[in-house]
């Protein structure tokens, strides 16, 4: 008869952290919507101008983002 149950109570940590993940996602969810919320609010206010230049400055941001990524990939291939 074994003494050690860390096999049992490790296993049961595993899957209470394992429920608690979709959380993350959810919070991801809502701090968007506000952001959004928040930026669509500041742009009835701005300048036409002023909003599509940040629109484009954004857009170009996430472009470089994604292919710095990209390439980060397939190095690690």
């Amino acid at each position: 008869m074994s003494v050690n149950n860390c096999h049992h109570n490790c296993s049961l940590k595993r899957n209470v952290t394992e429920l608690r993940r979709p959380e993350r996602p959810v919070m991801a969810l809502l701090m968007l919507v506000i952001a959004l919320g928040t930026l669509f609010g500041a742009a009835a206010y701005a300048p036409a101008p002023v909003f599509v230049a940040a629109v484009a400055f954004i857009g170009g941001w996430l472009v470089l983002f994604a292919a710095r990524e990209r390439i980060a990939r397939a190095r690690n291939r």
